[in-house]
């Protein structure tokens, strides 16, 4: 017998989201911002649901999720889980009072060639890790209520820990004097233990682009994707190229709401603290670019 599935949100991810639930199970959907109904979100949350996903503008996480988890049900939150540390912390707290799972979605953790970066590094083909840039870009977008990193910094945090097993120890601005700031457009210097990660974020690029590549002591590894191809290059000093492509049929995603309908309470719990510090992480951001606009 098929679940209940309720996707709170109907956008660009939610109707991602959508297409891999309905190959799972039934899909309720409850978009605020595109229907008008009689139905309050308790009325949707009263029904058979097995599980809650939200794919809700950032700002509006916090509070759907609250509801969601009064209620005990198992709730999976597009990244980031939410924008403030004292949020994260009464979500957490609640999920485990209730005994459910509360999970944020770090779609690259589930990335096929993230994970041979990750192989690749262990194997240390790159020798020391002198440093990394990462760019960000999306094209078009304008979100009032947040700055650019509340969207996407949180895309860098997981694979810092996913490659390195390390958070930032240090967060500034690449160009403290730079004029071109803005909500929309930010450079950001992160200090790890093994070096410094430069990234670069904007929603006011030409098209959308995401690329990352990590410069080493014998040559470099570059991973970047756009709206036609995704290819991860290994490149030695001296000019030699090596192309990984994926071979894993299923997409993060998906991989990720399996993880995620698979998930114990007591495995739930594992990521409660990565949570919490990435919040941390993005409030500070935040206070970077806003002095900096002030």
């Amino acid at each position: 017998m098929k679940q209940n599935f309720l996707l709170i949100g109907e956008g660009y991810w939610g109707k991602k989201i959508k297409l891999v639930l309905e190959q799972f199970s039934n899909v309720i959907v409850c978009d605020p911002l595109k229907y008008s109904t009689a139905y309050s979100l308790n009325d949707y949350l009263e029904q058979n649901i097995s599980a809650i996903f939200i794919a809700t503008p950032e700002q509006t996480h916090y509070n759907i999720a609250l509801e969601c988890l009064k209620k005990g049900k198992p709730t999976f939150v597009e990244k980031p889980l939410c924008l403030h540390t004292e949020e994260c912390q009464q979500l957490i707290e609640l999920a485990v009072e209730k005994n459910t799972v509360l999970y944020a979605d770090y779609i690259f953790l589930f990335d096929e060639l993230g994970t041979i970066i990750k192989q690749l590094l262990q194997q240390e083909v790159l020798g020391e890790i002198k440093k990394i840039v990462s760019l960000r870009y999306s094209s078009g977008i304008y979100k009032s209520n947040i700055v650019v990193t509340d969207d996407l910094a949180v895309h860098d945090f997981s694979l810092m820990r996913k490659w390195f097993g390390s958070f930032p120890k240090e967060i500034q601005l690449l160009s403290p004097n730079h004029t071109s700031y803005s909500q929309l457009t930010t450079d950001i210097l992160y200090t790890l233990p093994y070096g410094f990660w430069e990234a670069h974020y904007s929603w006011n690029y030409p098209y959308k682009l995401r690329q990352c590549s990590i410069q080493g002591q014998k040559g470099q590894l570059e991973w970047r994707v756009d709206d036609h191809h995704e290819e991860l290059s290994l490149i030695t000093l001296e000019g030699q190229k090596k192309v990984f492509l994926k071979q894993n049929k299923s997409t993060p995603l998906e991989q990720s709401i399996s993880f995620f309908l698979q998930l114990s309470t007591q495995e739930a719990k594992t990521n409660y603290v990565t949570y919490q510090k990435d919040t941390q992480l993005i409030e500070q951001c935040r206070r970077l670019i806003t002095h900096q606009l002030n």
